[in-house]
């Protein structure tokens, strides 16, 4: 048979004052730090607190609580402040890349990624260039003899993967052979920023190349 003990409210009150003490979170700070130096412990504890934070249960509670957290003008506007204050190094980009890295992220995180990148909200916004109208000159024959001309390889990089067909000077009017080059998707990327960069080293490649202008 087992007795069960009542604890008293004043009982209660009690043990909350005599955990508060100095002395006694100096107590639990050594212990805490003697079982931390144990490996086994640490294995034990980081695998019980994996398999508690992947509870279906858990997982929605914190999806909640940070939905809220960051729906909060105030809060979004800390976190901004705090990770521009941090030196983004080439290790810290790095660590950030490794602990992305065999993150699997459903369809509706994906098109809500999307959402706060598109159009006005992307830090590469043009005000709509990329919805104008190419010239009617801009044929698929045309592009297939800049990819030939360029010996179907990136003008930048040198990889044969997804080429596209590039306006140096951003005019998509102006389809003369000297101002069209071939480069990859990565390499087309990159060519959204610094485009006046860009647009005189792509025009000196293709002044001082040996290829045909056709």
């Amino acid at each position: 048979m087992v007795i069960m003990k009542v604890f008293t409210a004043e009982h209660r009150k009690h043990q909350l004052e005599s955990i508060r003490t100095p002395e006694y979170r100096k107590k639990m700070s050594g212990i805490v730090k003697t079982r931390c130096q144990d490996a086994e412990y640490c294995k034990r504890m980081g695998e019980a607190i994996k398999i508690g934070l992947n509870k279906p249960e858990v997982v929605n509670r914190r999806s909640k609580s940070l939905k809220k957290y960051y729906s909060n003008p105030t809060n979004r506007k800390r976190m901004s402040d705090i990770c521009k204050q941090v030196e983004h190094t080439t290790e810290w980009n790095n660590n950030v890349s490794e602990s992305l890295k065999g993150r699997i992220f459903t369809e509706e995180h994906r098109r809500n990624i999307g959402k706060t990148h598109c159009g006005e909200k992307n830090y590469g916004w043009l005000g709509g260039v990329s919805f104008l109208p190419y010239s009617h000159k801009f044929t698929k024959h045309l592009k297939e003899s800049v990819k030939a001309r360029d010996d179907y390889h990136c003008r930048i990089c040198g990889t044969e993967d997804k080429l596209y067909v590039h306006h140096i000077d951003y005019d998509k009017l102006n389809t003369a052979p000297i101002n069209l080059i071939s480069l990859c998707l990565s390499c087309h990327m990159k060519t959204n920023f610094n485009r006046n960069c860009w647009k005189e080293y792509l025009f000196y490649k293709n002044l001082n190349s040996n290829r045909m202008i056709i």
